[in-house]
This record gives structure tokens, sequence and C-alpha cells, in this order.
């Protein structure tokens, strides 16, 4: 019980540093008009921050969902996206599923499957949904960054 608490705690210190440090950073409106968009889906808010941030060197152009479902909808709404990083396990649809519905979309988008597994350890694997990449989190930043840029080129 007392872990679980430790946890719990930890994790709304982390994300309350996040939050004021993010709140706290000056970023610029928009570098350019030729910066990329990229969707980031994942229901951790906490990996949502930390992508944020380790991204934003590249672009200021970002769009978040917590789930699948989410994600479809947003994709839609916003044809400008050029990369989607998708975490595989959420609620109310999972990534893979959501990633599906988006290539049926557009079947040349690009979007990297994000997950606490190693992909050969994946339950969801990506059979038969076509990932451009695959990253496991936590993912180093040096990790993330080199994976996008690689993407975004």
């Amino acid at each position: 019980m007392k872990r679980a608490i430790f946890i719990r705690v930890k994790a709304f210190v982390e994300l309350n540093f996040l939050t004021q440090l993010i709140g706290k950073m000056n970023i610029p409106e928009s570098k350019t008009n030729n910066s990329p968009t990229i969707l980031i889906v994942d229901d951790d808010d906490i990996n949502q921050r930390l992508i944020f941030y380790h991204l934003r060197g590249i672009t200021d152009k970002m769009l978040f969902a917590a789930n699948g479902r989410e994600a479809i909808n947003v994709y839609s709404e916003n044809p400008d996206v050029c990369l989607i990083l998708m975490d595989l396990v959420m609620p109310i649809m999972n990534g893979v599923e959501a990633s599906n519905k988006i290539h049926e979309i557009n079947p040349n988008v690009k979007i990297i499957a994000l997950s606490a597994f190693r992909e050969e350890e994946n339950e969801y694997g990506s059979g038969e949904t076509k990932f451009t990449g695959y990253l496991t989190k936590p993912v180093r930043k040096e990790v993330l960054i080199e994976t996008v840029k690689k993407y975004l080129d």
C-alpha cells in the first residue's frame, strides 16, 4: 500500500513539475509556416508533455489526442499532419485500430508506434498494421529526435 501511494505522489509531483516547467517556457508563436505538424497520441499526460518538451526544437506545431478515437478526429480535421506518434495501449480505441482507420484516410501517412513493450514482445504487434517505425517507452530524447527527424525528411 505504501508503495502505491509513493508512486502516485511521485507521478503527481513529476506532472506538477513538468506543468510548471512547460508553463514557464518562452515558446515562440510559430517559427515558420513550413514547420511540420506532428500528432502525439498517448493517454498518459506525462508522456505527452515529455514528447512535447523534447520535440519543441523541431516543430512548434504539435497536436494531441488521448485515445485512438480522438486521434482519428484530430487527424481528419488537420490534413497538414505529416507524422503521428501513436501509443498502442489506450482506452476507448487502441493505437493499432486507430492507425488502421487513419491509413484508410491516408495510406501514406507516417505513424510511429510507441509502446512500453519491445516490438517483439508487444501483444498488439504490428501484424497487418503498417507502422513507419517503432519506439519503446520510455523513449530517450536523442532517439526520439533522431527518429522524428528521419521520418520528417
